[in-house]
């Protein structure tokens, strides 16, 4: 498709450029009239998507050319926070950047938020965000306190509050956690109200009228083994518990609940790389890291490398070398750059199209139980050799309870493997097979682990069949009782649910 669409169609691609739509956009500007969209969707028989920032790397928000694409932009409100309850409502498409602005000034942060501010809370939670605090505080539904929801056909949206754990039976229950991760296939989020971390307590009293900052620390491993030890001796020792086990507490302690994540290359047939450890703190920018400087052009200069195949394993070389010098050293980042910290890509990205030329990416995201991580790691430099990862990070993450989650009642590693220099159909081709194969080794014995779907889902019909039978199961039964039409349908749900 070249971007030429019928005039009464809008041209729409996926932030990964590799998938696109000729769509009807409809951009309702209240809830009634989103209502009606819906209704008027089912009496004309066409399917239905959601789009909001337009950031999804696959076609999570892109609909079936000639049919119907809603967008949520004017759903951006943020209402005042609540500080003595320490939550905020936002819209479902206010902005992770504009909802730290909202809150840090009351000394309180989201406990995990993506890492560009420009994602939306609707379209993070869609998918059941995770982040670098992930480690520590669980993914994106752990700190969702409510939701509005509005079904197909419905007038007026429900609310539905966080349920008692061990509440698995009532309607609201099942809702709350299929919902979440469930792509806007069951209905559409409107609003949300999230729990907040305080942060008042960061830092010594006498520097509490100074702002709070981000202090990140590193520590170099020449192994899988050793990368994934460093992480777990790192996070147990906070939270004092088994990882099988691990539920964050109600209240945490920012400090004693920190950042954990490794960044790694495939090396010799194993691995080696850096642990990074990262907290709240206060004071001064100083000694900043660079990869927490997004609008630097020293850092959109690494961005734009990063896309180019012949610059990237110079930069990667690179950001290897740095990191034996800067173990053992202290950094201390801007609050915001260094939750954003990916907007450094985002904004070359956007710098590298002004020309009007688009710059392909591919991510893909895979959660391997971690007793299995170390094994699984060894799977990957094979399978990637000679079309090496722009980024290979993983982090630990918490089991949870939500349907469609990768982490459903499994505590693992979420793997991410991320390729910038995707510019020639040929390497697309070598990367998507790469992916596929992995993906393969994911669902098979003896690890058994899952995707998740945030970012790129290539994978065989089959495979994605085994890792969620039951789970997919149960949210397609789901899908009859609250869209029995299917008017709620796009490209992607045919990709999970083969």
């Amino acid at each position: 498709m070249t971007g030429s669409c019928p005039t009464d169609q809008e041209y729409l691609v996926s932030y990964g450029r590799l998938d696109d739509c000729c769509v009807e956009l409809w951009e309702p500007k209240t809830t009634a009239e989103l209502a009606e969209c819906l209704i008027e969707a089912g009496r004309r028989g066409v399917r239905v998507a959601f789009r909001a920032s337009g950031l999804s790397l696959h076609d999570q928000s892109l609909g079936h050319d000639g049919e119907v694409v809603i967008s949520m932009a004017a759903f951006d409100h943020i209402e005042p926070v609540d500080v003595e309850a320490q939550q905020v409502t936002v819209g479902a498409a206010a902005t992770w950047g504009a909802v730290v602005d909202a809150t840090i000034v009351h000394d309180l942060v989201p406990y995990v938020v993506p890492t560009s501010e420009s994602i939306t809370c609707g379209g993070s939670l869609a998918t059941d965000g995770i982040s670098r605090y992930s480690p520590s505080y669980g993914s994106e539904s752990r700190h969702v306190a409510a939701f509005e929801l509005l079904t197909v056909g419905a007038r007026e949206p429900r609310w539905i509050e966080r349920p008692d754990p061990d509440d698995h039976e009532s309607e609201d229950a099942v809702l709350f956690r299929a919902v979440i991760g469930g792509f806007g296939y069951l209905g559409v989020i409107t609003r949300i109200r999230y729990d907040l971390l305080s942060v008042a307590e960061v830092g010594a009293p006498e520097m509490h009228n100074q702002k709070v900052r981000v202090t990140t620390e590193l520590w170099v491993q020449g192994s899988f083994r050793e990368l994934i030890q460093k992480q777990i001796d790192l996070l147990v020792e906070p939270i004092e518990e088994d990882l099988e086990k691990w539920e964050m507490p109600k209240k945490a302690d920012p400090i004693d609940y920190p950042s954990v994540y490794t960044v790694a290359f495939p090396h010799d047939g194993d691995g080696r790389g850096a642990v990074y450890r990262s907290v709240y703190s206060r004071g001064d920018v100083g000694d900043p890291y660079i990869i927490y400087r997004p609008h630097w052009w020293v850092r959109k200069w690494m961005g734009l490398a990063l896309s180019q195949h012949w610059l990237r394993k110079v930069v990667s070389a690179s950001v290897w070398t740095s990191m034996r010098f800067d173990e053992g050293k202290p950094f201390v980042n801007d609050l915001k750059d260094y939750m954003f910290f990916m907007d450094g890509e985002v904004e070359a990205k956007r710098w590298m199209e002004s020309g009007g030329r688009l710059v392909p990416l591919i991510q893909q995201t895979f959660v391997v139980h971690y007793l299995k991580a170390e094994a699984f790691l060894r799977e990957i430099p094979p399978i990637v050799k000679g079309i090496e990862p722009t980024l290979f990070e993983f982090l630990f993450m918490p089991r949870d309870h939500i349907l469609m989650s990768a982490s459903y009642d499994t505590p693992g590693f979420a793997i991410t493997l991320a390729f910038q220099d995707v510019q020639s159909e040929a390497r697309q081709k070598q990367v998507i097979a790469a992916m596929k194969e992995l993906t393969h080794v994911l669902a098979s014995p003896p690890y058994e682990g899952r995707l998740h779907f945030t970012k790129n889902v290539y994978a065989d019909d089959e495979d994605l069949r085994t890792m969620f039978r039951d789970q997919a199961a149960r949210f397609l039964e789901l899908k009859r009782r609250y869209d029995p039409q299917g008017v709620l349908h796009n490209p992607f749900f045919e990709r999970i649910f083969p």
